[in-house]
């Protein structure tokens, strides 16, 4: 019998909740088979299958279970993603059982909602199903990684997605996006990600509707009450969004209303500011005494201003300001962290990420510096990097500009901001640069290719990466244009014929947009907190929301339904037949590249054994946990001091939900802890000069 792991990645004994689903599942179905109704024949058919699902469920658990513990990343720290696949079995068992012991109770009963509980355990039914799929799906990666526990398969032949195709076994995305939901992750969690795949699924409505809104928004209330039909629809944006989608999606989070928030809901900043750095001829002295030139950025959109936002707690001397007094004002800090956003490669920004580096800023009590690189499919790699290793050289150059030091240096990101700066990190050690004296990494990729992993496998039922946006953003990030352009042809699917609806159209923005309808991340808003620029004069525009509509506006006037696929009876069609493929199979063909700056996993041994002491947080349903332990292992094992914590229940990119969970609250306070630990380890030796005191003056 398999074990439950609980909140603490403890194994607890089971219970006996097998035992009952059998027991209540084969009662029910003796009464329904009574049932001549089509209704009762139906969850009949649907108790039988969850019957024979948990005769088959016991022993593949079993068998994945007796190995799961030769991957984890130590005796102390205990969980992969084997191990949380095994926890989510047994909630699904634990909740099956639930739904047919209410079966049990009222079925009987006068107001017995038979339609209703056959949409339930139609759902449940499916899941048990899927449960056995994926546990086969592990036992394979399990063969194929005996000889050295790895946890990521990576240049196996045959394809572990060409294995599964050509068995026909596949799992049923629709209930994990309906009624089942969330239901991987803590309640708080469960909610907000719920509300947000509701609105994805009505915001598709709008963007896939030739720019027409009323219409598009009456017919996206259904999913807000039929789970069946929101399942079928998120499934499909899944499958056939491209990047753009997303990034017009997760915009939502950046318009001006939603910007606010932090500034009302969390303690003010002495210091806010937008800093537009433009890139000049920069000459820095290396750890070797030498003089070196630091690269200009120029890939794919050549010169660009770099904007960085300066947060602090504190006024401190050196901090340019606009107040000419000095009254108030502290002494530099000894300390800096700088830091990159998540997002995926292709969105977000320094402000999307203020709900916890303000909090950060004020427990830390020191100047955070938060790059705002920019984004993929327009600027893909290596222009990311190229301007943090540049903005980065600027900070070592210029620290009292940032009202620091600078004699203590940790880099910190979450997601893709913790890819860019382990290849910061190595950046600095191939040109000699200082580098920093810790690393915080929360959720971090270290392999941007196709292949998968146990807890890779997580995007089949996340609400925020499904597999058809993951590979998307990996493509945006490290494939030619040319490649990530053909990954886009099935978003066709998504569109819908309504030239004769009556509903508002957007009109065509002003000829001054944004090129293609995108809206330039390195403008300033006009509300920053001293948002003047301090090294580049530039024009803010009329605000956030009014340029998001433009951008929207545009891409939605962009995207008329191809007149081949015009007719809605088509597209459903072609979608039907491709109804059990996670993704097209076409888009699975990727000329990955193993370079270490985009992926890590390919450092060699002599870089990786010269990193400074790294601290990883990852969360046990996060989609790179196995990523997080795999890297781990790898600088342990070449001396690193590293360490991992593994959170219960939180999703990827949990930190920018700090305000609307109490879970992701005390998630984004370890990640403070970490990061503080980082700083209170580094030898005051390593310090080029004592620290002066915190005194006001």
């Amino acid at each position: 019998m398999t074990k439950k792991i609980d909140d603490n990645n403890t194994v607890i004994t089971p219970s006996n909740n097998y035992d009952a689903v059998r027991n209540s599942a084969s009662d029910n179905l003796v009464f329904f088979k009574n049932d001549k109704s089509e209704t009762g024949q139906k969850i009949s058919a649907y108790l039988s299958t969850i019957l024979d699902s948990v005769e088959s469920l016991v022993p593949l658990m079993k068998n994945v279970e007796e190995k799961s513990h030769l991957y984890d990343f130590s005796e102390q720290v205990k969980g992969n993603g084997y191990t949380s696949w095994l926890k989510n079995a047994e909630v699904v068992v634990n909740r099956t059982l639930r739904i047919l012991e209410e079966v049990t109770s009222r079925r009987n009963t006068y107001f017995f909602r038979k339609y209703h509980y056959l949409k339930e355990i139609k759902a449940y039914s499916e899941a048990m199903e899927s449960m056995c799929v994926i546990m086969n799906y592990l036992l394979l990666m399990m063969s194929w990684s005996q000889s050295n526990n790895d946890l990521l398969i990576t240049d196996h032949k045959p394809h572990f997605f060409d294995v599964i195709s050509k068995e026909n076994k596949f799992v049923n995305l629709f209930c994990f996006y309906g009624r089942l939901s969330c239901f991987q992750f803590c309640d708080s969690m469960a909610t907000v990600l719920k509300a947000l795949n509701i609105l994805m699924a009505t915001f598709s409505e709008v963007y896939y509707s030739d720019g027409f809104i009323i219409d598009p928004l009456l017919r996206g209330s259904k999913y807000w009450v039929d789970p069946e039909v929101r399942a079928k629809r998120i499934v499909n944006i899944a499958k056939y969004a491209s990047v753009d989608f997303c990034k017009n999606y997760w915009f939502l989070g950046e318009v001006e209303i939603m910007q606010r928030i932090p500034s009302i809901m969390l303690p003010s900043l002495q210091v806010n500011k937008l800093i537009m750095l433009d890139p000049v001829p920069l000459v820095i002295e290396n750890v070797y005494g030498k003089n070196i030139d630091i690269p200009i950025p120029s890939a794919h959109i050549g010169h660009a201003a770099i904007p960085l936002r300066l947060l602090s707690s504190s006024l401190r001397l050196g901090m340019e300001t606009e107040s000419s007094s000095k009254s108030g004002f502290k002494y530099p800090s000894d300390s800096l962290l700088f830091h990159c956003h998540g997002g995926g490669f292709v969105s977000q920004s320094s402000r999307s990420h203020e709900n916890y580096l303000r909090q950060w800023a004020i427990d830390l009590d020191i100047p955070v510096l938060s790059v705002d690189y920019s984004l993929a499919p327009e600027a893909p790699y290596p222009r990311a990097l190229e301007e943090i290793f540049y903005a980065y050289c600027w900070a070592l150059a210029n620290p009292s500009l940032l009202g620091t030091t600078a004699e203590k240096i940790v880099f910190a990101g979450d997601s893709a901001g913790a890819n860019l700066n382990v290849a910061l990190t190595m950046m600095c050690l191939e040109y000699g640069v200082r580098k920093p004296q810790g690393l915080f990494l929360a959720y971090i990729p270290i392999i941007m290719s196709l292949d998968p992993s146990p807890s890779r496998l997580f995007s089949l039922i996340d609400p925020l990466l499904p597999m058809g946006f993951l590979n998307g953003l990996v493509k945006a990030y490290t494939a030619s244009p040319d490649v990530y352009a053909q990954s886009t042809d099935h978003e066709r699917k998504l569109r819908r014929n309504v030239a004769k609806s009556k509903g508002f159209k957007a009109e065509s923005p002003a000829e001054n947009s944004p090129t293609n309808g995108e809206v330039d991340p390195k403008t300033p808003t006009e509300d920053e907190e001293g948002s003047k620029p301090l090294l580049m004069d530039r024009t803010c525009s009329s605000g956030v929301i009014s340029r998001w509509i433009t951008s929207l506006s545009t891409k939605l006037a962009s995207l008329s339904p191809s007149p081949s696929f015009a007719d809605d009876d088509e597209l459903e069609k072609e979608v039907e037949q491709e109804q059990e493929f996670y993704v097209p199979v076409d888009s699975l063909v990727f000329d990955f590249q193993k370079d270490p700056y985009h992926s890590p996993y390919y450092a060699s041994d002599s870089v990786l054994m010269n990193f400074p002491p790294v601290k990883i947080l990852t969360t046990d349903m996060d989609l790179f946990l196995d990523e997080c332990i795999v890297f781990g292992k790898r600088l342990k094992s070449l001396g690193v001091p590293v360490s991992l914590d593994i959170l219960p229940g939180l999703n990827h990119g949990f930190l920018n939900f700090s305000m609307v969970s109490n879970e992701a609250n005390e998630g984004a306070k370890a990640c403070y802890v970490k990061i503080a630990e980082l700083f209170d380890n580094i030898n005051s030796a390593d310090s080029s000069a004592a620290t002066p005191a915190e005194e006001c003056l």
